[in-house]
């Protein structure tokens, strides 16, 4: 999180558009992502005496951390496609660039918090009002995520789930 653009007495930007009952439930998940309180797998291993598999229990290819949960993690990807979509039009309208351009620790930067990724440039390039169609959008990516993720974890067999 951008703890360098708050101002005390002033709302961060991560929460500026609290508005509605629905967008407070959006803003919890993306707040738990962003301060690092969101389980994961990886998080349940780490944390947990008894042997549990950090390895993604959705897809089964590699840790699950928030990289791999919101970029790479095969099982998720429908649900990503579309609001990346919007994200990357965003970008593009105002800056030029396209995600593919950014690494995947940048891309992971500007889905948690944009204003934290800005350089001078992009600040620049980025208009408050794209910065809150990003913001808008990101916070739809990390709770329809969430959700997906907890309907796929809820299908699986409970041994599974548990890490077992």
């Amino acid at each position: 999180m951008d703890v360098n653009s708050y101002k005390p007495g002033r709302v961060h930007s991560l929460l500026h558009d609290v508005t509605t009952s629905r967008a407070v439930a959006r803003y919890a998940v993306k707040i738990k992502m962003v301060t690092g309180t969101y389980i994961l797998q990886s998080n349940r291993a780490s944390f947990n005496n008894s042997e549990i598999d950090p390895i993604c229990l959705l897809c089964g290819d590699e840790p699950e951390t928030l990289l791999h949960f919101f970029l790479k993690c095969e099982k998720l990807q429908v649900t990503r496609t579309n609001i990346m979509c919007k994200i990357e039009q965003c970008m593009y309208s105002c800056t030029g660039l396209k995600l593919c351009d950014l690494s995947d620790e940048e891309l992971l930067q500007l889905i948690l918090d944009v204003g934290k990724l800005e350089t001078p440039q992009l600040r620049q390039l980025l208009k408050p009002y794209i910065r809150s169609d990003i913001e808008h959008h990101t916070r739809r990516l990390c709770y329809a995520l969430h959700t997906k993720h907890y309907y796929l974890m809820s299908m699986l067999p409970t041994r599974k789930r548990n890490g077992l």
